[in-house]
């Protein structure tokens, strides 16, 4: 974070660093929603082994905020 704050950072480090940043709350926020195993076919007709969620994300959303807010408080104290 300090790197993000800092005036002397360039704006190709602030642009890399803010972006590199949003893809792991992303990526910790993806891992939150509720999901199981599903295996699809591709149009190739080979099997893929993926994910889905459980249930409707708009029910998840709210708690994954509240989720968060309570980590990001943690981490801060």
């Amino acid at each position: 974070m300090t790197i993000l704050r800092d005036q002397r950072t360039t704006r190709g480090d602030f642009i890399f660093y803010a972006d590199r940043l949003s893809t792991l709350i992303v990526e910790k926020a993806l891992e939150l929603i509720p999901h199981c195993p599903k295996q699809v076919q591709t149009p190739l007709k080979l099997n893929f082994d993926g994910v889905t969620q459980t249930n409707d994300v708009s029910r998840t959303l709210p708690e994954l905020g509240m989720l968060i807010n309570r980590r990001w408080s943690e981490y801060r104290s």
